[in-house]
């Protein structure tokens, strides 16, 4: 357990599974710019390819949509499953990612521990954004990980949106 707190400090304690950190990879898939850039580029210019040599080996070269549509979506369905895969094999091989978990937000920093894992301390710093969904608190410490807090770890909206608050506050530097 962390020591005690003063009265400037937030502490959350919760549990996180499997699909906890596949909800993280998931938001930053959908609010990455050079994620869909690189991706659908991928995509459509592997589909756009393979359409173009179809009517050219036809010797009518003609653009076939059918195979464009079914190539783009067969790479697409490709993605989310690496992505899927990815976020699990994570999970296996990053103790402490899963289970119970404590975190403590002071002025200096997060101050954090998991189970079966030393206690951790990160600066503020160090953090380049806090960003709260409906579901989430998520502070970045880089553009694609993250320290994870539910929202099930909050009792009250007030405690949750205190905690957010001192967070966006100290990660901000002010």
């Amino acid at each position: 357990a962390l020591p005690p707190m003063t009265h400037d400090e937030h502490t959350v304690r919760y549990t996180l599974g499997a699909g906890d950190n596949w909800e993280l990879t998931k938001y930053v898939i959908r609010s990455s710019p050079r994620y869909w850039l690189m991706h659908g580029a991928l995509i459509f210019g592997s589909a756009y390819l393979a359409a173009s040599i179809r009517g050219t080996e036809a010797g009518t070269g003609a653009f076939d949509a059918r195979l464009f549509v079914s190539v783009a979506l067969f790479m697409a369905a490709f993605d989310y499953l690496a992505q899927r895969l990815k976020s699990v094999h994570r999970v296996r091989r990053t103790p402490g990612l899963v289970g119970a978990h404590e975190l403590r937000i002071t002025p200096e920093g997060l101050h954090g521990k998991s189970e079966g894992q030393p206690e951790s301390h990160v600066t503020w710093s160090h953090i380049e954004r806090v960003v709260e969904t409906d579901t989430w608190l998520y502070l970045f410490i880089n553009r694609v990980s993250a320290v994870i807090v539910p929202q099930s770890a909050f009792a009250t909206l007030a405690e949750r949106t205190a905690f957010a608050s001192a967070a966006q506050r100290w990660a901000s530097g002010l």
